[in-house]
Order: C-alpha cells, then sequence, then structure tokens
C-alpha cells in the first residue's frame, strides 16, 4: 500500500511550509493542493499545527506552590511545542476569568504572558466558575480557525460553581478537542472526565500537584 507522510511547519518568517515522504507510490503522480485566502485574518488549520488554548485555574486555593507549579507546566508544554507551528492563547479562571493573552506564534511572548499569571489574576477574583474560564476561551477559537486541531486544555483543583456542561455541546459543534487536568486531591474528577470524554478529550490526574509538568507534557503530544 502506498503510503504518504505530509509534514507541516511554520518558518521563521511565519510562512507555512509543507514537505512529503512517500513510499510506494510513484512521486510524479502526488498531486498537493494548498487553500488559500484573501483574508489576512483567517487561519487554516488542518492536520497540520494546533491552535491550543490553556485555562488556568487561579482561584484561591491555587496560591502559592500550586500556581508556581501550573506555569511551570504552562511553560514546559509551550516549550515542547515549540517549532511544531502551534498557536497558543492563554486564559484564567476564578469568580470571574480573564485572557491572558490571545493565540500567538512567539514564544516569547507566550513564556511572558505565563510569569504575569498569579491567584486572582486581574479581576478573576477567589472563587471558581469553570464555565467562565471556557467561555472566555471558546471565542479564542471562532470560525477563522479553520480546521479540526482546536484544543482547549483546562486546569483546575477545585469543585466549579456556573454550568460548564452547558458549552459542552458549544465545543462539540465548533470542533474543540476539551483536555483537562485534575491538580490536587480536591478536584471534581467526574465532571473533569466528562468533559474530556464528551469532547474527544484526554483527561490527566495531577493528584501530586508536583506532577502537573509531566500532566502537561503529556497533553503536548495531542
Amino acid at each position: 500500500m502506498p503510503n504518504i507522510d505530509i509534514q507541516f511547519s511554520f518558518n521563521e518568517d511565519d510562512i507555512l511550509q509543507v514537505s512529503a515522504e512517500c513510499s510506494g507510490i510513484d512521486a510524479r503522480t502526488i498531486q498537493l493542493n494548498i487553500n488559500e485566502t484573501n483574508d489576512p485574518d483567517e487561519i487554516f488549520l488542518s492536520s497540520g499545527p494546533s491552535a491550543v488554548v490553556l485555562c488556568i485555574d487561579v482561584s484561591g486555593s491555587m496560591s502559592g506552590h500550586p500556581i508556581e507549579q501550573a506555569k511551570k507546566a504552562a511553560t514546559a508544554y509551550i516549550n515542547k511545542k515549540s517549532g511544531s507551528g502551534a498557536m497558543i492563547g492563554c486564559t484564567a479562571f476564578g469568580s470571574s476569568a480573564a485572557t491572558v493573552f490571545p493565540l500567538l506564534k512567539d514564544i516569547s511572548s507566550m513564556l511572558a504572558g505565563i510569569d504575569k499569571i498569579k491567584m486572582g489574576y486581574e479581576t478573576c477574583g477567589g472563587g471558581t466558575n469553570m464555565e467562565k474560564g471556557l467561555r472566555q476561551s471558546i471565542p479564542m477559537l471562532d470560525e477563522k480557525i479553520k480546521g479540526f486541531n482546536k484544543q482547549i486544555i483546562i486546569l483546575s483543583d477545585g469543585y466549579t460553581s456556573g454550568n460548564v456542561r452547558s458549552l459542552i455541546p458549544t465545543c462539540m459543534e465548533c470542533s474543540i478537542t476539551v483536555h483537562t487536568v485534575g491538580a490536587g486531591g480536591g478536584y471534581d474528577r467526574a465532571l473533569l472526565e466528562e468533559i474530556a470524554t464528551k469532547t474527544g478529550g484526554m483527561f490527566v490526574a495531577a493528584d501530586n500537584i508536583d506532577n502537573l509538568v509531566e500532566a502537561f507534557l503529556s497533553l503536548a503530544e495531542k
């Protein structure tokens, strides 16, 4: 059977580069079609790089060591994605939610944003409302992001107020995969598993807060 391995990457000028390795087929018969757009704000992603929003719990229970480990985990994830052409954004949620930084491809800008995260980031407050965090994240992966590789990674260490389940159908309709990470021992495992399962994502347990980096790195392969 013919085998074609197609790889996508962005060069330093943010130009998409496509390469293909073929076996079992005459290379002269291969035709590669690339869709173009005249809209500079429209981004076409199919089997290429991912568009990911990191949605980080900054509630009161995340203060101190947990929030520092969350930042280390996000940093490790971003560094792991370096060179893949991935676009990564970040939101934070407590009682309310805020955008830490929009979808970016510049690693240094992402890391600078992660460094600013703290408990109660901006006006997020000390509660835990995952619905507001997810609601803040979904529009970042709007209709201008074409394809099937849109992802949100939710990190939470507690039980949530609000009705985050109401947003699961929206994620499914928008082809957004939601991965969930439970931090520490006090999170709502059943809810996090449900969100991940219904959206085609993966749930990762980091009951030991020091395992957050490992948890995020496992999701960097998705």
